[in-house]
């Protein structure tokens, strides 16, 4: 059966440092796989689409928003009644049920986005024989491995058990497909980002920056093995990015690190800051190569503009901020909350403050409208010396994030008397440094807190089960292979 690749020129993404002439070289129009590939070149353009796969993965509306930030308690929908946002609030509630838009199409998404990367690597190995640059082929296949394996990372993370599809199905075959235990999915992802890992450079000259790098996967392969306890190979893994000498806090590059290099991180203009490991890239200006972010997480008002603006923004009213995320922000952490959690804007009719909760991360420093090219980080270099903070039991790690944040370190005078151990002074660090990156949740699954700090701060009692959402009910109606989780 003769296939057809769709290589779209859709919501563009890709990971750590690009260059327009890599951006540039995505085909808009339908490439039949039979005859196409005649050159290696044809196979680098067709790897090149299955980085738009990645905007899928961490997509305003994918599971890491879900789970990482509604789920986890930090973000609800300041949307009305009706819509798509109720679900998020539910979710927020963690009252989530099988039938529920949201959990349907994120499922389908990231089927649709294996489908796309199982393709390309049965095409790869079809075509092989075009290649003549030498590790080519390997390392395209660890492109294609490593986004795949984040797929389904995040699917195991919140659904537990799933298919595990490694190869082109028909319709006839997906339909009678059955769950894979979560044990037996990991074991994929780990398999394949250990395989990107011994396969990709740790860096990209300018043509080809854009590309997902070693360290980039060594960072995703320890964010897995520390969700499953892996904490030796995680630490391991940590230390070679360190070692690497290739990320700093210091955003700007100014020999000085403060909460400005903060702010620069976020800022819509800046480009590959060597504090990203990883990032989606995006072009400024250009229809249908920026995101739509921006529109997805500021509040539905009338009157909402950009700093600096007077034309009104239409958005989405998603990703709202919880007033506790708010108060966990310490009150000299000025330059991080206000780029994080903004809760009232000015009514230009009256100058009176109005209440809209939401993020400014993903429009901080915008200076002029409906431009949304910023890059969006995805794994920070603060990320990695928490972790490795968590992992070490070492404080001095966690301190140098907070130096930069302009912050007492944990143990020093004037640190929050109401934190007690370093696990905790991690735990609240990650909440307010990461907030609205996709963490919170999986932060709390990870150490085992989860259903403890949900169930506090929503005044009662979780079940085990809720650690999981349900299967669409709409899989398992079609399906009658596929099992129901449980408590749904």
């Amino acid at each position: 059966m003769k296939k057809i690749l769709i290589v779209a020129m859709g919501s563009l993404c890709m990971f750590g440092s690009c260059s327009q002439d890599f951006l540039d070289e995505y085909p808009p129009h339908l490439i039949t796989a039979g005859n196409f590939y005649q050159n290696e070149n044809q196979l680098v353009m067709a790897a090149n689409s299955v980085y738009n796969q990645l905007y899928n993965v961490w997509g305003p509306l994918s599971l890491p928003y879900a789970y990482g930030d509604a789920y986890g308690g930090d973000s609800y929908i300041f949307l009305t009644v009706g819509t798509s946002g109720d679900w998020f609030d539910m979710a927020n509630d963690m009252n989530v049920f099988s039938a529920s838009g949201p959990v349907e199409s994120a499922w389908n998404s990231y089927y649709n986005g294996i489908f796309r990367v199982n393709d390309f690597l049965e095409e790869l190995e079809a075509a092989s024989s075009v290649i003549t640059t030498p590790g080519l082929k390997d390392r395209l296949r660890a492109e294609a491995l490593f986004v795949r394996g984040c797929f389904y990372y995040y699917l195991a993370q919140c659904f537990g058990g799933v298919p595990l599809v490694t190869e082109v199905l028909t319709p006839t075959q997906a339909i009678v497909l059955s769950q894979n235990t979560e044990a037996e999915i990991i074991a994929k992802v780990e398999e394949d980002l250990r395989f990107a890992v011994s396969n990709l450079p740790p860096s990209y000259n300018n043509q080809n920056r854009g590309r997902v790098t070693s360290h980039a996967a060594r960072a995703m392969l320890a964010r897995v093995f520390m969700s499953y306890g892996k904490n030796g190979e995680a630490r391991e893994l940590l230390e070679q990015v360190i070692n690497s000498g290739q990320f700093t806090l210091d955003s700007n590059r100014d020999g000085v690190v403060g909460p400005e290099d903060y702010a620069h991180v976020f800022d819509a203009y800046t480009k590959n800051s060597p504090e990203c490991v990883l990032e989606l890239q995006f072009i400024h200006g250009i229809t249908g190569r920026w995101h739509n972010y921006v529109e997805n997480y500021t509040p539905t008002v009338p009157f909402f503009t950009f700093p600096g603006q007077t034309q009104p923004v239409g958005t989405w009213g998603l990703g709202a901020v919880e007033e506790r995320l708010f108060e966990a922000f310490e009150p000299n952490d000025e330059v991080r909350r206000s780029i994080s959690a903004v809760m009232f804007i000015t009514n230009p009719s009256n100058g009176s403050p109005f209440f809209a909760p939401h993020t400014a991360k993903y429009y901080h420093g915008f200076r002029d409208l409906f431009n949304n090219g910023s890059n969006v980080p995805i794994i920070r270099y603060s990320e990695i010396l928490l972790s490795y903070a968590e992992l070490t039991n070492d404080a001095q790690y966690l301190n140098m994030v907070r130096s930069r944040a302009g912050l007492p370190g944990y143990g020093q005078p004037g640190y929050p008397s109401h934190i007690n151990s370093l696990a905790e002074a991690i735990e609240h660090e990650r909440r307010v440094e990461f907030s609205f990156e996709f963490q919170r949740g999986f932060d709390l699954r990870r150490t085992g807190r989860f259903l403890e700090v949900k169930g506090k701060e929503l005044g009662r009692t979780l079940e085990p089960w809720r650690i999981h959402f349900p299967i669409p009910q709409n899989v398992i109606d079609v399906n009658t292979n596929m099992r129901q989780n449980q408590g749904y």
